[in-house]
């Protein structure tokens, strides 16, 4: 049984006396820190100003000092950035009800069901919380007993390259879980840490459930990409100013209607920078009772982060913040501009300008707004374009906006691995050299966005703000870690490669028993803690291409092999 597609399901009550509480969290032996609780407690209703009736829908982040699973590890490292489970946050998938209740003392009845997991499955959680929390309501804790009892017999979460069948109370939710492509080997065996069950990384292949083969799967098209329009086309006219503001990680804040709102327009301004991954926190539903907001609103220099609010009392308390974003208009609508209401207005650019968001921003964009782009948005409104087409036309976009962007930073990386020549069986790996900001920038004139990107602007600009940014932070470290492990995953073929045989002769026996420890430390075999070595701290998942991990332990027997028989005893 795999727990780590979710991690429990709470239910928040209201209690005059106490206010929100959390009414029961199953399963029950689930651990919330007393933090996690207050802040869970709050964040699963809408606050006073939002005035939500009837069924309200969100998901919420929570801070966790709690470890991911050993499962969570190693699927992080086979899965897309995106799809990771958060090592700081608990998501949540918050299906609220408030509706009418003569027997309330409050004359509502008020309760809110939470799917809190790691995965940020937007789309698919929300899917699944939207059939789950209804059912829920109406047969109590039978409902939940019998959901999770589904949802732990799953398959193991893995990134693969064949669907997911995975069986929901009478249904079928077929999900596929993209892979890394960098990361995808064929012929590799992945080695479980030394604190891990070996069969920790065990692949399951059936991914079907034979009890539930007749039904008609319900495709989840992406575990995570939601509809990106239905939030943006309010402030489509700054789209291009906030697209700089998330890339350069700024503080913004987001007051909108409701929790739905917020929530959605945090999500969508985090995709705008795919397939950069958005690194700083994001906190799409925000209230003044969060253990964090003293943190935010006694700042002099805003952290980076998204808050997605929805009480008015925001704009003033954290009115130093550089960015605020204002949602005027729920955005819960099946066209963003009824047809009837288009023939009642002059202009369809004036419509929108009423009815739509306002930004208020220091920042002053370094590129030119593309308002060819702007007019085809606003003209598929015009002409009723679906919102699905609009959200596809939004995210390919802003995709080549943003690879225009990167890719000269990938190029740039490339270049700073050492050559093939330099990597020996007998040295330590090489490292990559040092990334330079002012040998980078000489390379935009033959090489930057102005070539692929029709953008126009002040590109060198916009790289000297990025580099000073979490997210250019986070991409850095995160493809120098690649790239180390690109090196010690080709040291470790120099090794295999390698004619020990011939290398032992005239050797002296420390020389012999040194290189038997570092095949051991590539090959994650116990290392003495003796050893003048230190090995590296155990990696959860480490990969290994099955022919190099095979020479390697030919390499190592025959290394032991040539030393005396109380040595051997030992290296054994």
């Amino acid at each position: 049984m795999d727990s780590s597609w979710i991690h429990s399901i709470v239910i928040v009550d209201f209690e005059i006396e106490k206010g929100q509480v959390i009414e029961n969290v199953f399963p029950e032996d689930t651990y919330f820190s007393e933090t996690e609780r207050n802040n869970l407690a709050y964040m699963a209703f809408p606050d006073s100003n939002s005035n939500c009736i009837g069924d309200t829908k969100f998901h919420i982040s929570l801070r966790t000092n709690q470890k991911l699973s050993n499962q969570q590890r190693v699927y992080n490292r086979e899965c897309k950035q995106e799809l990771r489970a958060d090592a700081g946050h608990y998501w949540g998938y918050v299906y609220f009800r408030q509706v009418k209740d003569s027997q309330s003392k409050r004359g509502y009845f008020q309760k809110s069901f939470v799917l809190m997991t790691r995965l940020p499955f937007h789309n698919f959680f929300s899917e699944l919380v939207n059939r789950w929390a209804p059912v829920y309501f109406t047969n109590g804790i039978s409902a939940l007993e019998q959901g999770y009892n589904q949802i732990i017999a799953w398959p193991k979460l893995l990134a693969t390259n064949a669907p997911f069948q995975l069986p929901f109370l009478g249904s079928v939710y077929q999900l596929y879980i993209p892979a890394n492509i960098s990361k995808i080997q064929t012929d590799t065996t992945t080695m479980p840490s030394q604190n891990e069950p070996d069969d920790v990384t065990n692949n399951n292949n059936n991914h079907n459930s034979s009890s539930s083969s007749s039904t008609i799967p319900i495709s989840i098209t992406s575990p995570n990409e939601i509809d990106i329009f239905g939030p943006i086309h309010t402030i489509i006219h700054h789209i291009q100013h906030i697209w700089e503001l998330v890339l350069l990680a700024e503080p913004i804040v987001i007051i909108a209607p409701s929790p739905s709102d917020s929530s959605l327009m945090v999500q969508a301004l985090t995709n705008l920078i795919a397939p950069l991954e958005y690194y700083p926190e994001v906190f799409p539903y925000f209230t003044i009772h969060n253990s964090e907001f003293r943190e935010f609103a006694s700042t002099t220099t805003p952290p980076a982060v998204i808050l997605g609010c929805t009480n008015p009392y925001f704009a003033k308390t954290l009115a130093n913040w550089p960015h605020t974003i204002r949602i005027n208009e729920s955005l819960q609508i099946e066209h963003p501009v009824p047809h009837r209401k288009l023939e009642r207005v002059k202009s369809l650019q004036k419509l929108l300008m009423d009815s739509s968001g306002s930004i208020y921003s220091q920042h002053r964009p370094f590129l030119q707004k593309d308002k060819g782009f702007v007019k085809k948005i606003l003209n598929g409104v015009k002409t009723r374009r679906p919102t699905a087409v609009q959200s596809i036309i939004l995210r390919r976009y802003f995709l080549e906006l943003t690879q225009s962007f990167i890719i000269p930073l990938e190029r740039y990386m490339s270049s700073l691995m050492p050559l093939a020549r330099d990597i020996s069986a007998f040295r330590a790996p090489p490292v990559p050299a040092q990334f330079k900001e002012e040998t980078f920038l000489g390379t935009l004139e033959l090489s930057g966005p102005q070539l692929t990107s029709t953008v126009k602007g002040d590109y060198e600009g916009l790289y000297k703000r990025f580099f000073r940014s979490a997210n250019f932070r986070g991409w850095y470290e995160a493809r120098r870690m690649e790239q180390l492990q690109k090196l010690d995953e080709l040291h470790q073929e120099a090794l295999a490669k390698e004619d020990f045989k011939k290398w032992m002769r005239g050797k002296q026996e420390v020389e012999i028993i040194d290189m038997i420890l570092s095949i051991k430390t590539k090959l994650f075999l116990p290392v003495n803690s003796n050893s003048t070595l230190t090995p590296p701290e155990p990696a959860i998942s480490s990969t290994l291409k099955k022919e190099t991990r095979d020479l390697l332990m030919e390499k190592l027997e025959d290394l032991i092999a040539s030393l005396p028989d109380d040595l051997k005893t030992i290296l054994n």
